[in-house]
């Protein structure tokens, strides 16, 4: 299994970023569905009187985990093309009053995405946006009849 994307860490106060990033996949199957967790996002995000913005934010592909065993990481990662294309990035970041934009930045595609955040406390925003895998023409993940669905949930966790 392995198909995904990325991204979102929008928010902080002048920190370079290092929060949770959760990439929620659902398959078509019972066995269960799984996460693709990285804990390393980047970048520098500001905090002008409630605007977020950040130029850059990224993750190195190659620090996601999805959880149970070794070789579906490995499979989500070549399906992620991670020799050729080894950072995601969300460009341009603008953010305020709870929703936001950016430009996604995965396997030399660009994508305009739109997200939700709320406010978990003072020192803690979560991040929500959906994307479709087949919006970055990539190949239908399948791994002995499990197929990974289209629509990924993206969720980051940003401590402030």
């Amino acid at each position: 299994m392995k198909k995904i994307i990325f991204l979102l860490c929008v928010f902080g106060s002048l920190h370079v970023c290092s929060h949770e990033l959760i990439l929620k996949i659902k398959l078509n199957t019972t066995i269960g569905n799984f996460d693709a967790v990285n804990s390393k996002l980047k970048g520098e995000v500001k905090n002008e009187n409630g605007k977020y913005t950040a130029k850059q934010l990224w993750v190195k592909v190659e620090d996601f985990k999805t959880g149970l065993f070794e070789l579906r990481d490995e499979h989500f990662k070549n399906h992620l093309k991670m020799k050729d294309f080894p950072k995601i990035t969300l460009t341009e970041v603008e953010a305020q009053n709870g929703a936001g934009k950016g430009t996604l930045n995965i396997i030399g595609k660009s994508v305009p995405v739109n997200f939700t955040y709320t406010q978990e406390n003072p020192k803690k925003l979560t991040a929500t946006f959906t994307i479709k895998n087949s919006s970055l023409g990539l190949p239908k993940a399948e791994q002995a009849g499990v197929v990974v669905l289209d629509d990924i949930e993206v969720v980051a966790n940003i401590d402030l």
